[in-house]
């Protein structure tokens, strides 16, 4: 095992603590087998505990820190959360980036150091990780539609009807533009636009209106917010959505010009 300087160790020690925690993480370690040899092992002094053991939390990953005893008398390091192991990391690593973390949860992490047969105690950092904003939710699935109608014109009589609604990123991760089709009005479907948690587009074509007993024209536009989200396999997702559905139908022989607003309350379907 190499040896040098307390003090110049210690320089390095710094410098490498600081690119693994600045920037918000650093690379996930992997394992190698231990440097010492079982006859170095077994005249080995136990080891020092790591010092400066630091998390620092993001919305699906914890970056931990920390720095090593600068006698370089440590084989291996084992990190544990909520008690249970989750990493084996060669005695020369300073950093590991747990990506199994959820969004809004509270992780104990411990770590403790190996030299041969001897171990430290547990160095314990407990942290919570944040769930990020509205706007970062991905609207995509299926939604039950429930909507009351807020004021309507020119129908003879028009109830608040309810919808399924598929919606369909047009993006592989994250929140972008979605097409949203209706589940059971097939041939409805419009592409709306995002900006933040805001969701708007327009369709043109047959929906629930007759004239006369003759599917006619409407024109719909559809305004949607994210209202709330929650994690669906490992993806900040929207859950609910709320907004408005503005219709209309132009005026026609036997019928004259209709319209109607109403408000929108759709809720993801698993």
């Amino acid at each position: 095992m190499r040896r040098g300087p307390a003090t110049l160790i210690g320089v390095l020690i710094v410098a490498l603590l600081a690119t693994a925690c600045t920037g918000g993480g650093g690379e996930e370690a992997t394992a190698t087998e231990p440097r010492t040899t079982t006859g170095e092992r077994e005249q080995q002094a136990a080891p020092l505990p790591p010092s400066n053991f630091g998390a620092k939390p993001a919305a699906f990953q914890v970056v931990l820190c920390w720095t090593p005893a600068p006698d370089g008398s440590v084989d291996r390091f084992t990190i544990y959360r909520n008690a249970s192991q989750l990493a084996s990391l060669p005695g020369s690593a300073t950093s590991y980036t747990d990506t199994s973390a959820l969004p809004g949860e509270t992780y104990s992490y411990e770590i403790e150091a190996r030299a041969g047969e001897a171990v430290t105690d547990r160095v314990l950092v407990t942290t919570k990780t944040p769930l990020p904003p509205l706007r970062s939710a991905r609207v995509a699935g299926s939604f039950d539609v429930d909507t009351h109608r807020v004021s309507a014109t020119g129908y003879g009589e028009y109830p608040a009807p309810n919808f399924g609604w598929h919606f369909r990123p047009r993006c592989a991760d994250g929140p972008c533009a979605t097409v949203v089709r209706d589940l059971h009005l097939k041939f409805v479907h419009a592409t709306l636009s995002r900006r933040g948690v805001k969701y708007r587009g327009s369709y043109n074509g047959r929906f629930t209106i007759e004239c006369a007993g003759t599917p006619v024209s409407s024109s719909v536009t559809i305004e949607l917010r994210v209202d709330a989200a929650r994690v669906i396999d490992r993806e900040w997702r929207a859950s609910r959505l709320v907004g408005t559905l503005d219709q209309s139908e132009a005026e026609q022989l036997g019928c004259r010009y209709s319209e109607a607003e109403f408000s929108v309350r759709a809720r993801l379907v698993q």
